[in-house]
Parts: structure tokens; C-alpha cells; sequence
């Protein structure tokens, strides 16, 4: 069987640029295919051909007389910067002049600061919390409970048992109970609480003597507006009957006026 045997064939070109204000170098590499690629493409090209970096495949193979003589061309002030691009050394300055110019100092201490504040925060909610928690103990205490008794498990027990006198509370009154299950932990006692007020807000309304009562006063609250409104026309009908006696004085009496 005949082998065959292929070239490829990569140009790579490296452009200095010069001028007032703008000075690097970067590269161009023209591919086997005719498509070119510049700039960051052609550094990734190149390493993933060469697997080096473009920095370090430009400091090791590409070191030629002008660049060692774009060093010595340099004014002293600008040949560090030369030998840092030489020695591949410019990106780790690059990071040093960052981190100095990002003012870490300056971060550090606002991020303290703004530690320091959320840390008071808390404390303050932490100490409001803990004068409620002791509030509630004491109603708890003067309620009957002891401290022992002050922990999760007492306060499902006394849960269910609310619901059953609820339920006990409604027989006696010949009422039905609106259905409410005992918490099954303490996150929602606050809204068991709830329901159980109005539960038994509803069962008393609806007791046969309140509603008797009720129900009497609204008769008497209809009874006092009928006085009322009859108190009122009798007045009205007094006014008009001294308009009409001072209408008769001067106007003579209904005969008169009908003869």
C-alpha cells in the first residue's frame, strides 16, 4: 500500500506597532486552510499548536538581535518595561500595579466597616427577640406553666387540648365545631392561636342565649328608632298646627276663608 505524505504549512508574522502613544506587539498566524487569525485568536492558536503560550513560545524562539536592540535603543526610563516584555515578566507587573492601584487597603477596611454595622445590627434584633422570648415566658408563667414546661412538647399537648375543650365547649352549646387540626410543631402556633380566636368568637355568637340576646336587643334598638321617629312627627305636627292657629288669627278661620 502507497503512503502519502502531506505538508502543512503555518506562517506566523509578528507586527511591532510604534508610534505616540501606542506600542506592543502582537501576531498573526495564517492556517494550512487560508484563514488567518490575529491577536488573542492567534495566541490561542498557537498554543494549541505548540502547546506553549505566545509569551513563552516569543521568548524562547523569536529573540532575535532586534530585539535586544530595541533594549538598548530604549531611554533608561522605559528599558524596565523592555526587559519585563524580554523575560515575560510584564503580566505578573500588571497584576502588582492592579492589585496597588485597586486600593486593597481601602476595601479591606470599608468591608469592616460594613462588617462591623451588620454585626451591631443583629445584636440589636437579637436582644429585641430575646425581650419578647422573656415577655412570653413570664405570660406563660403567670398563666400557670412552669418552667419545666415551657418547651415544644408541652405546647403540642396544650394544642390538642384546646382543640378538644373547643369541641367539648360546642356540644354543650348544640353547635358544630369548624374543623382545626393541632400544630405538628411550633412554627405554626401563631396561626393555630389565630383560629382558635376566632373559633371560639364564632361559637359565643352563635350560642342560643347570645343569640337571644341579640336578638332582644335588636328589638329594642328597632323600638327606640319607632319612638324615636314618632316623637318626631308629633313635633311636626304640633309646629304646624300653631302655624295654621296664626294663619286663622289673621286670616279669619276655614268658614270664613270659605265663604
Amino acid at each position: 500500500p502507497s503512503i502519502s505524505n502531506f505538508t502543512w504549512a503555518f506562517t506566523i508574522t509578528r507586527i511591532e506597532v510604534r508610534g505616540r502613544g501606542k506600542k506592543g506587539k502582537s501576531i498573526k498566524i495564517f492556517l494550512p486552510d487560508g484563514t488567518e487569525k490575529e491577536g488573542y485568536e492567534g495566541d490561542q492558536e498557537i498554543a494549541k499548536l505548540l502547546r506553549v503560550s505566545f509569551r513563552d513560545f516569543a521568548t524562547t524562539v523569536y529573540q532575535h538581535q532586534e530585539t535586544i536592540h530595541d533594549f538598548v535603543m530604549q531611554k533608561p526610563s522605559e528599558q524596565s518595561d523592555v526587559m519585563d516584555r524580554l523575560l515575560g515578566l510584564s503580566d505578573y507587573r500588571n497584576i502588582l500595579d492592579g492589585i496597588n492601584k485597586s486600593n486593597v487597603l481601602k476595601v479591606q477596611k470599608e468591608f469592616v466597616e460594613e462588617f462591623n454595622k451588620l454585626q451591631i445590627r443583629v445584636q440589636e434584633t437579637m436582644k429585641i427577640r430575646q425581650k419578647d422570648l422573656d415577655d412570653k415566658r413570664s405570660r406563660a408563667k403567670e398563666k400557670g406553666l412552669s418552667e419545666e414546661e415551657l418547651n415544644v412538647k408541652k405546647l403540642l399537648e396544650l394544642a390538642e387540648s384546646t382543640v378538644k375543650d373547643i369541641g367539648n365547649f360546642a356540644r354543650q352549646l348544640g353547635l358544630t365545631t369548624t374543623a382545626i387540626s393541632p400544630p405538628s410543631d411550633w412554627e405554626n402556633t401563631e396561626s393555630f392561636i389565630t383560629d382558635i380566636k376566632n373559633e371560639c368568637n364564632r361559637l359565643w355568637a352563635e350560642s342560643p342565649e347570645v343569640k337571644e340576646q341579640s336578638e332582644k336587643q335588636t328589638k329594642r334598638s328597632e323600638m327606640i328608632s319607632l319612638k324615636s321617629q314618632y316623637e318626631t312627627q308629633c313635633g311636626n305636627l304640633k309646629s304646624k298646627e300653631k302655624e295654621l292657629r296664626g294663619f286663622e288669627r289673621e286670616n279669619g278661620n276655614r268658614d270664613k276663608i270659605g265663604t
